[in-house]
């Protein structure tokens, strides 16, 4: 199992609509398309911060199931223009994590 990590900078003021929109459409669609969010997080002293995570089985996975998510017309069309009306473009940053023998989500690695 593999976590991505994401870390976005929502638009001044936009941190609670990014929020009800990811609750209400983006997770949603996603897990719709197989995608596993693990939960969606606020950071204490960073009014504009937005942490969420995802879990896969494999790089592979991942690939295949962005792509699907990603590259689908409903994303292009209806949810793409909305997300960027509420984050700022280039200030995002993604992180994979890999565990480790004993990691805290998956238990131990056999």
């Amino acid at each position: 199992m593999i976590v991505e990590v994401r870390r976005y900078t929502t638009q001044p003021g936009k941190r609670d609509a990014w929020i009800t929109y990811m609750r209400e459409v983006v997770v949603p669609f996603q897990e719709s398309n197989g995608m596993r969010v693990l939960g969606q997080y606020t950071v204490d002293d960073d009014e504009d911060a937005f942490v969420w995570m995802r879990s896969f089985e494999s790089v592979e996975q991942m690939r295949e199931q962005s792509e699907a998510v990603y590259e689908s017309a409903y994303w292009t069309e209806h949810v793409a223009p909305v997300v960027f009306e509420h984050l700022v473009r280039g200030a995002s940053t993604v992180t994979i994590l890999r565990p480790t023998t004993a990691d805290a989500l998956g238990g131990v690695q056999q």
